[in-house]
């Protein structure tokens, strides 16, 4: 059972497809937190990621699933973890989160130990959810100083969390995934605002990025030898489609380059704008062929 407040166990029968298999939603949510767990085994634990693909019938792209070495089960008694990516925290009914940000606050206070693991998912794709950018970002806040993987899935982003992120100095993996870009102005997240997160998290390990807000100022901070220089894992899913292009790497593709050629002897995973078959489109190293950064005329896709 989830260990936030608000919870509700079901059966996995309960919830959506539950007979298409790796189609329904139960595994989905399983997937998810099989990602975030093996991003902590890696952080923390030193193992390495390893994952595979499969192809749902009637859709045209792969779906990745990820094998950590332990997962939520495995820890359903540890106190470092905060995990909001949880079946109990969904409605089966219309798939809207139970997660708020009073019992998100609440298991973070009375935590009997500094949280380590953040892991949320606030379901945004579906309307009526009350947990708010603000909520998420005071919650970061305050396990700062002890934060070291942050997993949100489906949140809604705006630049106080993006900030609150950059301020945690332990962190090393982080997790941003089909977030809804949130706020007018300067609270509105940024390419800049995320760049901080690459040249303050000096310890990163992991990064998985997707989301649009990662272009020109992001690749010019990894293109600095001195941010991150422990990064192993980089999955960045954030292609430019224009009126004549689509599946363009954002930023100078120089840029790129240059910041994926000289981490090629650390990073061990390295995906860049997967296509339908979950192939990245720069090989670090690669031959002809494997730079598709350009991405594909219209007229030829």
């Amino acid at each position: 059972p989830c260990r936030i407040p608000g919870g509700t166990t079901r059966l996995p029968s309960d919830y959506p497809g539950y007979n298409k298999g790796k189609g329904s939603f139960a595994f989905l949510i399983q997937r998810l937190s099989d990602r975030n767990y093996a991003m902590r085994a890696m952080c923390l634990e030193g193992h390495g990621a390893e994952y595979n693909m499969f192809k749902k019938a009637n859709v045209y792209y792969v779906c990745v699933v990820w094998y950590p070495p332990s997962n939520l089960d495995n820890h359903k008694n540890d106190a470092t973890i905060v995990d909001g990516c949880h079946l109990d925290l969904i409605d089966p009914s219309d798939g809207k989160t139970y997660l708020t940000g009073r019992n998100l606050d609440s298991v973070i206070v009375n935590a009997s130990e500094p949280v380590e693991c953040l892991f949320l998912n606030a379901s945004q794709s579906n309307s009526g959810n009350c947990i708010s950018a603000d909520d998420i970002a005071t919650a970061i806040s305050k396990c700062k100083d002890s934060l070291q993987c942050l997993a949100l899935n489906e949140c809604k982003l705006d630049a106080s969390m993006i900030s609150a992120i950059a301020s945690c100095s332990k962190l090393r993996g982080v997790i941003i995934d089909s977030c809804e870009l949130w706020g007018k102005g300067d609270d509105r997240p940024t390419d800049a605002g995320l760049s901080e997160v690459l040249r303050s998290c000096s310890d990163l390990r992991w990064c998985f990025v997707k989301s649009s807000i990662f272009g020109t100022d992001c690749w010019n901070a990894l293109a600095d030898e001195g941010a991150c220089p422990n990064l192993e894992l980089l999955w960045v899913d954030a292609p430019l489609n224009t009126q004549d292009r689509i599946h363009t790497a954002r930023g100078d593709h120089d840029t790129i380059r240059t910041a994926l050629e000289h981490r090629a002897n650390k990073l061990k995973l390295c995906m860049i704008n997967p296509d339908e078959k979950n192939k990245s489109r720069y090989v670090v190293g690669g031959g002809k062929g494997t730079d598709r950064l350009n991405g594909t005329a219209r007229a030829e896709w």
